[in-house]
């Protein structure tokens, strides 16, 4: 499974130490959803599987998923067999992860695609990522963009973030952030880049972004 997966790396010695709690977490996600190399693929919870694709699922799943063989776009793989022992998780409700938008039929000559970015160190670097993944998305072809920002930080003063993440603390502590916001659609590109540059920014936190698509037919890849 990824947390056993991010365990073994933890534990061995002279692996590089990650600097997020939830870096190794990320790679997989990010391996798993390349569309175009499709090196890896994921066997999550409840029958769910992925591979090229957006990997819609909460931390808690993403624990419980089981690393697998990728497989080609018209195919799905058999389910590996699971160990005896699962890692205990917390239940998907404790969790939610990012709101899924209802199935909505194409228009005849267009193709509803989805894409995600890797995780960006600025909102400047984010924008830069969304921006190349929207260089032939004609007008507002954009039909939600989400995004996930994430902060680990230790031993740091609280009273240097904002207020809506500490409340009235004060003093040295360790803070542990996951934002997760969609905004419907329809977006046009300028729209969307203009949202990248909105993204609250919290101190030494990741910035990624999620993006469902219109395209025309004949240039979805």
């Amino acid at each position: 499974t990824v947390e056993q997966v991010d365990r073994l790396y933890r534990t061995t010695l002279g692996f590089p130490v990650p600097l997020k709690e939830d870096m190794i977490a990320g790679a997989i996600r990010w391996l798993v959803e390349d569309r175009d190399t499709r090196p890896l693929g994921l066997q999550g919870p409840r029958g769910r599987s992925f591979c090229g694709e957006v990997v819609d699922l909460t931390p808690a799943e993403l624990d419980q998923a089981i690393l697998a063989p990728p497989w080609a776009p018209a195919t799905s793989p058999s389910a590996p067999p699971r160990p005896s022992v699962l890692p205990s998780a917390q239940p998907p409700s404790e969790t939610p992860g990012l709101p899924t938008a209802p199935a909505v039929a194409a228009p005849p000559g267009l193709q509803i695609e989805e894409a995600a970015t890797p995780p960006c160190g600025s909102l400047a670097e984010l924008r830069q990522q969304v921006a190349a993944r929207l260089t032939d998305v004609d007008g507002a072809g954009v039909q939600q963009v989400s995004f996930r920002i994430l902060a680990t930080a230790q031993n740091v003063e609280l009273s240097g973030y904002h207020s809506g993440l500490r409340g009235a603390l004060t003093g040295t502590g360790t803070l542990d952030v996951q934002i997760e916001i969609t905004c419907p659609g329809p977006l046009t590109k300028a729209e969307v880049e203009a949202k990248c540059e909105q993204v609250p920014q919290i101190p030494q936190a990741s910035y990624s972004a999620r993006l469902r698509l219109l395209r025309r037919s004949d240039l979805a890849s």
